[in-house]
Parts: structure tokens; C-alpha cells; sequence
């Protein structure tokens, strides 16, 4: 920490570690639980081969979620992740096709570990089990939404972790907070 007059302000960088850290709390939290009352692996296995119901908001989740891909305020983001900005009309849906959402959910269980520095002992099934997980489409880039639960508390500073893949050959991009 640098000092500033009276008092003391992080830096950046600090901020950005303290982040991280309460992250990694709130997700060890989360997963100490789940391994503990056994809950998920049965769920786990189950969600690969199904897609979760729509939800009565899911058209402004759509939306919000296309933002990345069609809002100038995320373009920062897409040009770390190498994200072409795509028209504000391009197609943008909730997946409902269960061997997609069995595609994506094998693609989040893969990548979940460049997302989260998860331990050894972790068990990716388990933890991908404690998250309500939904998919969506926007135009040729698929978004897999890793929420948690209602009353789940797992949220990332108030924002949801989004992972991104572009079709058709399923390449994972990288993250983005929303």
C-alpha cells in the first residue's frame, strides 16, 4: 500500500488480489460444502445429458449476455479474448438442444480449471454440481453462464462468471464477469 495523505489506499493491484482471494474463499466455502454432504455427483452426471428449464427472465439474460458481444462498452473484453464485435441483430438464444448443452457442460468440465485455481484433490464434478449452469448462443460464440444457486452466495463480487467458446469447433476463449 502506498500513503496517501492521512491514510493508506491500495493499489490496483492489491485491490485486484483482495478480489481474487474473497473469490477463492467464497468458492473453497462452496466446494468444502458440497464435497461434505456428498451433494452433486448424481446431479453432476445428470445435467451433462439435459438443459436446464428456461426461466421467466431468461429473454433479458439473453440480452445482457449478447451485451459482450455487440455493446461498445465490452469491447475492451473482445479484444483480449480475440472476440469479433458482432451487429446488435445477430442471433442470440438460450440453448435447448440437450446434446449441445451436454457439449458445453463437457467444455466447462475441461476448462473450469483455467478459470479457477482449483486443487488436486478438488473434484471439478462436484463443484460444477453447486453452480446453476445455462447456455446460450450469440451468433457464432456459445456462453456458458456459472451461477450459483438460489441463495448460493457464490456470485464474484456481485458479478456472474460467464465462460466463452466459439463454434463450431468449440475453443475456449476465456472469462468474462458480468
Amino acid at each position: 500500500m502506498r500513503r496517501h495523505s492521512s491514510s493508506l489506499v491500495p493499489t490496483s493491484g492489491e485491490v485486484s488480489l483482495l478480489r481474487h482471494l474473497r473469490t477463492m474463499t467464497r468458492i473453497t466455502r462452496n466446494l468444502l460444502v458440497t464435497l461434505c454432504f456428498g451433494v452433486g455427483s448424481a446431479r453432476a452426471v445428470a445435467a451433462q445429458g439435459t438443459c436446464p428449464a428456461i426461466r421467466p427472465n431468461e429473454a433479458t439474460v439473453v440480452r445482457t449476455v449478447g451485451d459482450i458481444f455487440t455493446n461498445p462498452d465490452y469491447q475492451p473484453v473482445r479484444t483480449r479474448l480475440q472476440i469479433t464485435t458482432l451487429s446488435g441483430t445477430v442471433t442470440k438464444t438460450y440453448v435447448t438442444d440437450a446434446s449441445v448443452c451436454s457439449t458445453l457442460y463437457s467444455m466447462v468440465f475441461n476448462n473450469v480449471g483455467a478459470m479457477w485455481n482449483l486443487p488436486d484433490s478438488a473434484s471439478k464434478a462436484a463443484l460444477l454440481s453447486s453452480l446453476d449452469i445455462r447456455y446460450y448462443r450469440v451468433g457464432d460464440y456459445y456462453v456458458a453462464q456459472l451461477d450459483s444457486p438460489p441463495g448460493g452466495g457464490m456470485h464474484l463480487s456481485g458479478r456472474i462468471p460467464l465462460m466463452i467458446f466459439r463454434r463450431p469447433v468449440l475453443q475456449y476463449l476465456g472469462v468474462v464477469l458480468q
